[in-house]
């Protein structure tokens, strides 16, 4: 990603856009049902495979 994101301040269409963006979408680019679960989770609670995946795609805390 060019620009990096916060998480906790990323809105809810952004986190989705995210998500989507690090895999967890299905064939036709949406969010997965995962995808929309890690979307709506703060970061404290998202698990450290999560993390890791948003981290590796330069997403910040």
């Amino acid at each position: 990603m060019e620009k990096s994101i916060k998480w906790t301040s990323a809105g809810p269409n952004e986190r989705k856009a995210v998500v989507e963006l690090c895999g967890w979408r299905n064939r036709t680019g949406n969010a997965t049902p995962m995808g929309k679960r890690i979307a709506s989770t703060p970061w404290e609670k998202l698990s450290p495979a999560a993390k890791q995946v948003l981290t590796n795609h330069g997403i910040l805390a």
